[in-house]
Formats: C-alpha cells, sequence, structure tokens
C-alpha cells in the first residue's frame, strides 16, 4: 500500500551514520515503471558520475560503474520497484556482477508488490503495516503542535481527522501540518479538504470523507476512495498521469468520466459494483492488471481483449451476439491467474468458438469456474457437450466448477486433469453419469448438487457414509 513509508525508512536507512562508515558509496535510483535494466544502470551511473550518465551502450556503462566502484564496497537502493518478471530481475544482476573488483554490494528494494518481493529477497523482508487511530493521531498532531498542550476539544476534532488518515503515516503528516487551532469540526475539514488537493507532491491519497474537490496532485501514484461519501469522480482524475491505484469502491459514484482513458500507467482499477456502464475507454489501458467491476454491469465488445497485461478478472459473461463480449476476448489474456469465472456459456456456439478462449494456455489460473443460464431452451445438447470440450484448461488447473451444463457426458480432458485437487458440479441435470475420476492422483474433494437424471457413479465414490445417505435425497434416479 501507499503512504506506509517504505520510502521513508528506505531513507533513513540510507542517511544512517552506521551506514555511512560501512559503505564508500551509496546509490538512490527511483525505478517505478516500466523496469528497464538500461534505464537503471543509467540511473545508477548518473548517482555515481553525472557527467557520464549520457552514455547509452550497457557496456560502457558497465565499464564506467566498474572505475567508479573498483575497491569499495557500495549501497543500491532500487526504490518503488513494480516488476514481477523474474526474468527482468535476473537481466540487471547480470549486468552488475559484471562490475567486480568491489568489496561487496547490498540492494536495498521497496516494492508494494508481494510477487516482486518474492522475487528478489534473500534475506526476511520487513512488511509496513497500517497505524491505529491513535497513532496515526500522535504524528498528525506532533506535527500540528509538537508538545504544546491542546484544549480536549481541539484534540477531539484531531482524532476525528486521524481517523481520516486510513492508517496511512503519510497522510497523518500532511494533515498534521495543516490542522488549524479551530473548536469548529466543519472549518478544520474544509481546511483539510482544500489543502490536500493543492499538494503537488502528495504520491498517496486515501479519503472517506465528502467532497473530493476538483483538482487533483498531480503526482499521485494511489488514489483510494474505498467508502467515501461522494457521487462522482472529478474529470482532473485523467491528469494523473502517475496513477498506477484507483479505488472507488462503495461510493456513490455511478459514472466513471471518460478521462480515465488517459490514465495509461494504471494497473489496478476498482470500480463500484452497482456501475451500470463499463467505460469503453479503459480499452486504452494497456498497463492495467486488475480489475474489479459488478455482476450487472455491461462490458462493451472489444475491451477485454485488449488489456492483454491483465492478471484479474471478476468474472467474463459471454454476451448474446452484438450484446456483448465474446469468450474469443479471452484468447490473448494469458497473464490472468488464481480465479477465472466465464458466465453465460449458453451464448457460444460451438466448440470451434470456445477453443478461441485460449483457456489452455492460461497456466497461471488455478480455479475455472464454467457457468450456463439455467432457464434457457434445452434442445442444444451436442452443442454444448462441444463447447465443454473446446473449454480444456491448462493442467496447472487445481479447482473446477461446472453448473448448468446440460450435456449428456463430461469432456475427454476432465479424465486427464491429474492435478485437479477439488471438483464440483451443478445443476448438470441432462447427466447420467460422473466420470471415473479415481485415477487422478490429487483429487480430495468432490461435490455435486441436483444432479436430477445422475444413474451411476464410479466404484472410488462408495465406501463412503456420506455418500450413501444422500444418494436417496439428492439422486433419486441413481440406481448402482
Amino acid at each position: 500500500m501507499g503512504g506506509l513509508g517504505k520510502t521513508t525508512l528506505a531513507k533513513c536507512v540510507y542517511h544512517d551514520d552506521k551506514i555511512e562508515q560501512h559503505f564508500q558509496e551509496k546509490i538512490w535510483v527511483c525505478v517505478s515503471t516500466p523496469f528497464e535494466v538500461n534505464s537503471i544502470l543509467r540511473g545508477i551511473l548518473e548517482s555515481l558520475k553525472p557527467k557520464n550518465a549520457a552514455v547509452q551502450a550497457i557496456d560502457a556503462m558497465c565499464r564506467i560503474l566498474k572505475e567508479k566502484l573498483k575497491e569499495k564496497r557500495y549501497l543500491l537502493v532500487l526504490d518503488d520497484v513494480w516488476n514481477e518478471d523474474a526474468q527482468k530481475w535476473d537481466d540487471l544482476i547480470s549486468r552488475l556482477s559484471r562490475v567486480t573488483d568491489t568489496q561487496g554490494a547490498t540492494i536495498l528494494v521497496t516494492t508494494r508488490s508481494d510477487k516482486a518481493a518474492k522475487i528478489v529477497e534473500n534475506l526476511p523482508r520487513f512488511d509496513l503495516r497500517k497505524l491505529s487511530d491513535h497513532e496515526c493521531w500522535l504524528i498528525l498532531k506532533d506535527k500540528a503542535v509538537g508538545s504544546t498542550p491542546i484544549p480536549e476539544d481541539q484534540e477531539n476534532i484531531g482524532r476525528e481527522i486521524a481517523k481520516k488518515c486510513g492508517g496511512v503515516p503519510l497522510m497523518a503528516k500532511v494533515l498534521g501540518g495543516w490542522l488549524h487551532s479551530s473548536s469548529d469540526k466543519n472549518d478544520v475539514e474544509m481546511e483539510v479538504r482544500e489543502r490536500v488537493s493543492k499538494s503537488k507532491n502528495l504520491r498517496s491519497l486515501f479519503w472517506n470523507g465528502e467532497a473530493l474537490g476538483s483538482t487533483l496532485p498531480r503526482a499521485l501514484r494511489v488514489l483510494n476512495l474505498f467508502e467515501a461519501d461522494i457521487q462522482e469522480l472529478p474529470i482532473s482524475v485523467g491528469k494523473l498521469k502517475h496513477l498506477r491505484y484507483l479505488n472507488v469502491m462503495k461510493t456513490g459514484v455511478k459514472a466513471i468520466p471518460k478521462s480515465i482513458g488517459q490514465l495509461y500507467h494504471l494497473q489496478t482499477l476498482k470500480m463500484p459494483y452497482h456501475l451500470d456502464e463499463f467505460p469503453k475507454e479503459i480499452a486504452n489501458l494497456i498497463n492495467l492488471r486488475h480489475v474489479y467491476y459488478g455482476k450487472h454491469v455491461k462490458v462493451p465488445i472489444g475491451i477485454l481483449g485488449r488489456l492483454t497485461n491483465l492478471r484479474s478478472l471478476p468474472f467474463l459473461k459471454v454476451g448474446e451476439e452484438t450484446a456483448g463480449p465474446g469468450i474469443e476476448e479471452l484468447g490473448g489474456l494469458n497473464q490472468l491467474k488464481d480465479t477465472l469465472s466465464i458466465y453465460g456459456l449458453e451464448n457460444v456456439r460451438d466448440g470451434e468458438e470456445a477453443q478461441k478462449a485460449n483457456l489452455a494456455e492460461k497456466k497461471h489460473v488455478r480455479e475455472l469456474v464454467l457457468r450456463w443460464k439455467l432457464s434457457r431452451p434445452s434442445n442444444n445438447v451436442d452443442n454444448e457437450e462441444d463447447v465443454l470440450e473446446g473449454l480444456r484448461p491448462h493442467s496447472n488447473l487445481k479447482f473446477l466448477k461446472i453448473e448448468g451444463f446440460m450435456g449428456v457426458k463430461f469432456p475427454s480432458w476432465l479424465f486427464l486433469s491429474n492435478n485437479l485437487k477439488e471438483i464440483e458440479l451443478f445443476e448438470c441435470n441432462k447427466c447420467e453419469g460422473v466420470p471415473i475420476l479415481g485415477h487422478l492422483p490429487n483429487l480430495v474433494h468432490v461435490k455435486m448438487m441436483r444432479m436430477e437424471n445422475l444413474k451411476c457413479l464410479g466404484s472410488e465414490f462408495y465406501g463412503y457414509d456420506h455418500v450413501s445417505h444422500a444418494k436417496a435425497a439428492l439422486f433419486p434416479a441413481l440406481k448402482n
């Protein structure tokens, strides 16, 4: 989370007297995005020898760095790292390893990404936590009045404002600088709102109050408005060129301004679940990794398919012909991970169209949910069997849920899913038998509900009391 003090803590280490004594050279590079080896090496060079910062060739940069760091022990701080690609990190370390003849090096990294931390860490990391409201009040008070005693009524106002910091020490520090001596809470809050809006260098803003204001700090990386009492986002949000994270969940915002299409570096977007229209301008956000929206939102055709850097997607609801996205929009989203849910599969014409989802290439997806609408004509049985056959997932899949499927038989790939641990089958009402699953080595959980025409189970299911007791009640057609 932004604003918790990662950079501030790193600076405290960087300027500590013991660090000064231990290292002959100290280098600070702000990385942010994108993570480019050349740019980082140039940043190191600029810190050590500014006049050579214009050098372009990697070999030349490494040669100069070798000369500058010869027989020295150095500290390198890489601040605000977002890279989750292990290969890029290895490339950087490979380049730095060319700088031989040093007395050793230590690299300190600050990052908000757990995955980035796992890639780079070889010592235990230090995770920062949110502060309590009381701790935020102490920071705010120290910044505002120092050790000077204040009246109880003003302290009460200050503590109310401290709650708005959301546990973020940077926010407490910023607000503390603007806390004026006033007995009128509304005046104080108005002053705070006006001055947050004017802070040019603020990088993280957590706000759950009212009246966000029309002008936002241009340097913001994080704008968290979760549960804020606001009805709209200002158009000026489109000017936040450095914004990586935007959260508008549980607000009264009814529409996202078109200017959001200018946030080319945005990586996480959390929209209100009651939102009706999915902004088509989001198609421009090619760096978007995580997007959150409600089940009733109307997603225009051709948007999701362009977001090829997506890591998470709440679900894809396949539309009817031109009424929504087609399943082929999943085709290029091969960075998706964890859970993938596909609804509206009754709108997929055949197995050939289903294959366009390219599920077999989504090696990071661990949970797959496939759902057909229950209230639909039941005369396309062959079609649905072909569709499910075409939705073959990657062999890394751990959890599979199939709901509302009206085919008689399950797909052949289900017999070969050796890594599956859990299978759930709900309201597959035309299925007369469940595939033999006993040979799947990692399967530990099978759940079936409302399988009206189920007539037989594999022998691997028998011998369990809960199966015997459930047969008559849940599977009236079951014979064997």
